[in-house]
Order: C-alpha cells, then sequence, then structure tokens
C-alpha cells in the first residue's frame, strides 16, 4: 500500500478538464504546469483516496446508449437520464468504452449531480440516476 506522503500530485491526474478551465491550469504553458507540479508536491502532501473509491473495483463501461443519448445504460445495470444541453455528445456515445462517475461539481449541479466521463474521449455529460446498479 502506497503512502499518501510519498503520492506525487499530477495536475491532469488530480483535476478534470473543467476544473482546469475554471481555475485557470488550462491556460498555463508545459513549464508553468510542471513548475506549479513540483511547487505542490515540495508543500503539501497528496489526500487520501477516499473510502468509495477504493471500495469500487469493477471498472463501468457504457452498454446501452437509450434513445439518442437521452439515457444510458452502464454494465452495472444502472441507468442515468443525460442533461437535455448534453444529449449532443452523449448520442454518438454507441460503443463500449470505460467511464468514470464524479459528482459534478458545477454551479447548476441541483437537478444533475454527477458526471460521466468519456475514457477514450475525456467528453463528459452531466447525469443523473434513474435506476440504480444490480446488486452483486
Amino acid at each position: 500500500m502506497t503512502c499518501p506522503c510519498l503520492a506525487r500530485i499530477f495536475l491532469d491526474d488530480a483535476m478534470s478538464p473543467e476544473e482546469q478551465k475554471k481555475t485557470g491550469v488550462a491556460e498555463l504553458s508545459y513549464p508553468q504546469k510542471l513548475a506549479l507540479e513540483q511547487w505542490l508536491n515540495e508543500n503539501f502532501v497528496a489526500k487520501a483516496p477516499a473510502e468509495e473509491k477504493k471500495i469500487d473495483t469493477n471498472p463501468l463501461y457504457l452498454s446501452q446508449n437509450i434513445d439518442n443519448g437521452k439515457s444510458l445504460m452502464l454494465t452495472d445495470d444502472s441507468v442515468w437520464e443525460v442533461k437535455p444541453e448534453d444529449r449532443s455528445i452523449s448520442e454518438s456515445w454507441l460503443t463500449p468504452f470505460p467511464l468514470t462517475i464524479v459528482d459534478n461539481t458545477d454551479s447548476d449541479n441541483a437537478n444533475y449531480p454527477k458526471k460521466i466521463f468519456n475514457g477514450n474521449t475525456n467528453a463528459s455529460v452531466k447525469v443523473r440516476m434513474i435506476r440504480p446498479p444490480r446488486r452483486s
């Protein structure tokens, strides 16, 4: 087991593209990003992963695109409704791909509290669960 105190911070791993845009990190040049990562690693300790992330070891994939991206079924049989403004993105998601579900930290997160990230393209859509995953 890796001690969190030995973990290195890499901005592209630690921050979503939206977080990088929101904080201005996306505007940094490559040398500036490296300098910021070095400073962070010299002055801060990486946070230990959340317990729920440790527990879920089964990767999720897109299983079925329903009604041209209106809803997405995942390999755990959960079904997620896609925010109407994001359906132009999800309508093209046809083949199985690895995905990640994260909290929607945007200000409009009341109705769509989660985001699904496409592991192949890193594109994301805002979603809300309409059917929970099956029980193992």
